[in-house]
């Protein structure tokens, strides 16, 4: 450019930018794998590992799309010629303001749908986490310790101390169960673990055996099964096979599914998909397993008898039982007495404090990100329309000189408004509602479950971003009206 031309370019007409065709079909086609991820993904460990991977490929995704799209979007637009050729269709090029813009919007709102939903469903995750007032699971290394003479001195124990602190224990529940990890392939398992690997979780399950005389009990039915058959209970998956076969272990033939069972903090919690079988004699199941061991060096099939109930009293003396039972079964000679390794105690009243700070926490922070990124959302906006304002202040004089009232540019700013900077609030949302299946897993990994009450925390954030979004447009486009309409003055 000659120096002459240097002086004159805030003169000249801003020139028809070049649509990269190339650069807008692979910005839609990594849009699309990454929405394809999130509504497809089943397990919670794979959305952690996959999420970031997900939230890249968006931002990627969304500024190919919206630099050459806005091009495209706009050069169709000039051929109506009913349309471009009117005074209040004057446009801009926007791509890399607006998409900014809509990753910043749909940060925002993921933020304040996720926190919130934790804040508010606490109490599911304690609810979930924890099934009783009180929760106890003994572990056990030996099978003549896990026999049915112990498990009975053992509860009678429990009971005892429940019947000296004057407490009827209320919905009340205990069994046996035997855990292990394995690789489901179709209806083999293998449970060696040579291959076990947490990224490829969609086919490393938790196991569960319970016993047929337990499971009748809990649940109060009549259940009857030949030998090698089974009940199966599928939790947060389905399996469909009419039998499953473990490569060091049995096979059985899968009677039925059934549609419910106690829950227990552990599948709760864990990330795994996790199966439970009835079987009508779990201690074969264990002598099947015995001589596995995992990576550690201890055996492969974890033995545990789980005994939750509640207690019916005030939170106060909850804690007091906690602590009481706590002593009590920590005691190196009841453990040995009792034959059990280890014991897991928890209670609701005790870790409801924890859940409150961990989750209020969660909540002010997702508060405070959210308000940094509107921030930048917003000075991106009003800088947008300052400077296109002064850019466009000589271009509107010339108009107004030719006959362009100052109802006429309002309705031009309006129009550009309206076509074009609400663009990102449309595909923010478009975003977030791919965005939904993935979170709901990993909302899954602290124990909320609850589907409704994040769509609704979704909905409402929104909608409160919606009209705080429109607010600030409207007060940053009275500053661009401001500026093109001061020549007039």
């Amino acid at each position: 450019s000659s120096a002459i031309n240097l002086m004159r370019s805030e003169n000249v007409g801003e020139k028809p930018p070049k649509g990269n065709w190339f650069i807008g079909i692979m910005g839609i086609l990594i849009l699309v794998v990454a929405y394809y991820i999130s509504v497809t993904i089943q397990e919670p460990i794979q959305a952690i590992l996959i999420f970031s991977i997900a939230v890249i490929m968006v931002i990627i995704g969304t500024y190919f799309t919206m630099i050459s799209g806005s091009v495209v979007f706009l050069r169709i637009l000039k051929k109506r010629r009913r349309y471009y050729y009117k005074t209040n269709h004057f446009m801009k090029r926007n791509g890399a303001g607006l998409a900014s813009i809509c990753i910043l919007a749909t940060m925002v709102l993921v933020m304040m749908a996720s926190t919130a939903c934790l804040y508010f469903g606490k109490e599911d995750a304690i609810n979930t986490t924890y099934p009783r007032d009180i929760n106890l699971e003994f572990s056990f290394d030996e099978l003549d310790s896990f026999s049915d003479e112990n498990i009975k001195k053992l509860k009678d124990k429990l009971s005892t101390e429940l019947r000296d602190r004057n407490i009827i224990p209320e919905n009340r529940y205990f069994y046996r169960n035997v855990a292990i990890y394995g690789i489901v392939n179709g209806s083999d398992v293998e449970t060696t673990l040579r291959n076990y690997n947490l990224s490829d979780g969609t086919s490393t399950y938790s196991i569960n055996f319970v016993s047929l005389d337990d499971y009748n009990e809990v649940m109060n039915t009549n259940e009857t099964l030949n030998d090698g058959e089974a009940l199966l209970y599928s939790y947060r998956n389905s399996y469909k096979n009419d039998k499953i076969s473990f490569n060091n272990g049995k096979t059985f033939n899968i009677k039925r599914n059934i549609d419910n069972f106690v829950k227990t903090g552990d599948s709760a919690i864990d990330m795994l998909f996790n199966i439970i079988l009835i079987v009508p004699d779990i201690e074969s199941v264990i002598k099947s397993f015995d001589n596995l061991s995992d990576f550690y060096g201890e055996k492969l099939a974890r033995m545990s008898f789980i005994y939750n109930f509640d207690t019916g009293i005030e939170v106060n003396k909850q804690i007091e039982v906690y602590n009481s039972f706590l002593n009590i079964f920590t005691d190196e000679s009841i453990k040995e007495n009792f034959r059990y390794k280890t014991v897991y105690l928890a209670s609701q009243e005790f870790e409801r404090e924890s859940f409150n700070s961990l989750f209020g926490a969660v909540f002010y922070i997702g508060i405070i990100l959210s308000i940094v990124f509107i921030t930048a959302a917003v000075l991106i906006i009003y800088y947008k329309q300052i400077s296109e304002g002064y850019e466009d202040q000589s271009r509107f004089e010339i108009m107004q000189k030719v006959g362009m009232t100052k109802k006429e540019i309002r309705k031009s700013i309006n129009s550009q408004l309206l076509t074009v900077f609400f663009l990102p609030l449309i595909i923010a949302f478009i975003h977030l509602v791919f965005a939904f299946p993935i979170i709901c897993r990993l909302l899954l990994t602290v124990s909320i479950n609850n589907v409704v009450l994040f769509a609704i925390t979704t909905v409402s954030s929104f909608i409160v971003f919606a009209v705080f979004y429109m607010i600030i447009y409207k007060i940053t486009s009275n500053s661009y009206y401001r500026i093109v309409s001061e020549t007039t003055k």
